[in-house]
């Protein structure tokens, strides 16, 4: 989970930006001197190199080295990686956008990019904690008029949630699975999905199989899990991250709505019966001649790799 964000100019050594979004650091003084005694060192390896430097037992911070910039990411141990890379990439990127040379970054005036960037890094750090980081979170911090940083994110999210939840029901029968309280959770809805058909000899006829889908969005906007995804549906359309472009081109920041990830594995269930089944050639009749009708089913699997990346 990302705790503060600094953007730091290489060809000056100033701050660009500094945020802290959940009021953890008191003495902001000593944390901003860190980052500047630590650009040198960062400055010295190669660009897109990612560093990091411990802080205690529970945090610490990365250093990323970019064209224009170094960026600074303070976090809980055990953050993902990949996500504090690709959340790096993103504000180098837009920064090379805003300030097109390193004369521009000298000047003092904020070019007109800079509102919606600053808006992009605070949606960034939204997605960053899971629910329950949040809620250990909101018991930690320092209370301000009974309302934490944390509390306001965790109501928000609630809303959010429920409004997610409303519009899967209106789209799809579902059932919402209860928790350890027996409550039903808006968050872990399970679907029912008509899938494999296969041909029954006993009754000459095509026969379709159903299966329960469960899908848990509690993290997010993090991509949904699938819980005890059915082994049976596995063999027809493959690994659901990878069948599914919904979660395939996956974006925390701007994620899609659960409603749209169901629609399309709702179409890849019902399109795979016709891969498991030979389609219907009309010919004409002749006599002596068999016409051609539906064949066997055949299950297929996709096969692919998962695309890995580690730090420098």
């Amino acid at each position: 989970m990302i705790h503060n964000i600094a953007i730091m100019k290489k060809i000056t050594g100033g701050f660009l930006f500094y945020k802290d979004y959940w009021n953890l650091y008191k003495d902001y003084t000593s944390i901003l001197k860190i980052f500047t005694a630590y650009i040198p060192f960062i400055m010295r390896n190669e660009e897109e190199t990612i560093k990091i430097l411990k802080q205690g037992e529970e945090f610490e911070f990365h250093f990323g080295n970019y064209q224009l910039v170094v960026v600074v990411f303070g976090v809980d141990r055990g953050t993902d990686k990949e996500m504090i890379r690709d959340f790096m990439e993103r504000i180098s990127n837009n920064i090379n956008i805003i300030y097109d040379s390193e004369e521009a970054l000298m000047s003092k005036d904020l070019p007109p990019g800079m509102d919606q960037f600053s808006k992009e890094i605070e949606l960034m750090v939204r997605a960053s904690p899971n629910y329950e980081e949040l809620y250990k979170l909101d018991k930690t911090v320092e209370q301000r008029i009974n309302i934490t940083p944390a509390s306001e994110e965790l109501n928000r999210r609630n809303t959010m949630f429920a409004e997610q939840g409303f519009q899967l029901k209106n789209e799809f029968f579902c059932e919402f699975t209860a928790d350890d309280d027996k409550m039903p959770v808006v968050t872990r809805p399970k679907f029912y999905m008509t899938s494999k058909a296969e041909y029954n000899p006993d009754t000459s006829k095509i026969e379709a199989k159903s299966y329960e889908i469960n899908v848990d969005f509690l993290e997010y906007p993090k991509t949904p899990k699938f819980p005890d995804f059915p082994r049976g549906l596995y063999n027809i359309i493959g690994n659901p991250y990878e069948a599914l472009n919904t979660l395939r081109e996956w974006d925390i920041v701007h994620p899609p709505a659960w409603v749209e990830l169901v629609r399309e594995l709702e179409q890849v269930v019902y399109k795979s019966e016709t891969h498991l089944i030979e389609p219907i050639i009309e010919e004409p009749y002749e006599l002596g001649k068999k016409g051609k009708g539906k064949g066997e089913a055949t299950g297929k699997t996709k096969d692919g790799q998962k695309k890995t990346s580690s730090y420098k």
